[in-house]
């Protein structure tokens, strides 16, 4: 008498069913932890960017301007950050890199779907005492701008960048 250890086709068939259902009520709210981990990286990553211009202009003694970037310059007067941005070196505050050495910093553009904006301007200036113009909040929303992960960063007049702690942040324009 042997004695065969395995499975059976039957008890496979049983297992990969309930896989399958586990899969399929498990990948909706694994779309909601990546939404809300993408966000947080994000935000976390813009907070640093505009810490690191904030830095940078009490340290070098010069106008630091940020930016929605296209290319390696500002994005022309839109407010659409979700193409990266730029740090760099404004000596003449025309919100233009006026070399590639000047540019501080590039940060790479966000997920395809996000909406990231700033409710005030299209650039933010640092001046060499640290204060910031203009005041204002920049939010992140990760794939429509009512989503209950969205994030936003506050930044005000004396330089102070700050997360929010809103309870409900929209990317809305209106």
């Amino acid at each position: 008498m042997s004695n065969i250890k395995g499975f059976t086709l039957v008890e496979l068939m049983v297992t990969i069913a309930i896989a399958a259902i586990l899969i399929t009520i498990g990948a909706p709210s694994l779309n909601g932890l990546y939404q809300s981990t993408r966000a947080d990286t994000s935000i976390k990553q813009i907070h640093q960017a505009l810490h690191f211009a904030r830095n940078q202009a009490v340290t070098l003694g010069q106008n630091i301007t940020v930016c929605p970037k296209n290319g390696d310059q500002c994005n022309n007067g839109e407010n659409n950050w979700k193409d990266g941005l730029i740090v760099f070196i404004d000596n003449n505050r025309d919100d233009v890199s006026d070399s590639p050495q000047s540019i501080l910093l590039h940060l790479s553009a966000f997920h395809e779907g996000d909406i990231v904006r700033f409710n005030r301007a299209t650039s933010i200036r640092f001046q060499p005492d640290g204060k910031a113009t203009p005041n204002g909040t920049l939010t992140y929303c990760p794939d429509d701008a009512d989503n209950a992960s969205s994030k936003a960063i506050k930044i005000n007049v004396s330089g102070r960048i700050r997360f929010s702690q809103e309870k409900s942040i929209s990317c809305s324009t209106g």
